[in-house]
């Protein structure tokens, strides 16, 4: 099984909306067997990041901005692409 990475928009300043409904997806995908699933919450300009594993959901407290650190934004993005592509098995 592979680690789902849920990414939603939030409106600006609606940010509990958002990561209600990416805990949703979460808790989904979870059911559905993974084991680890990873989050991103995002308006564009502002990013948050969670994890939700063993039924304990776990948010960034950073909010990195991409105004002010666009390669950070990058940085971890690059993380946690990897981190839900690293159970992907491709038959050859």
């Amino acid at each position: 099984m592979h680690e789902p990475l849920c990414v939603m928009e939030a409106s600006p300043e609606k940010w509990n909306e958002g990561w209600a409904q990416t805990l949703a997806e979460m808790y989904a995908a979870s059911i559905k067997g993974a084991k680890t699933c990873y989050s991103v919450v995002t308006t564009g300009k502002a990013w948050e990041f969670g994890q939700f594993e063993n039924n304990v959901f776990t948010k960034d407290p950073t909010q990195i901005s991409a105004t002010e650190d666009l390669q950070k934004v990058f940085e971890v993005l690059n993380w946690v692409f990897g981190k839900a592509n690293s159970h992907i098995k491709i038959n050859s």
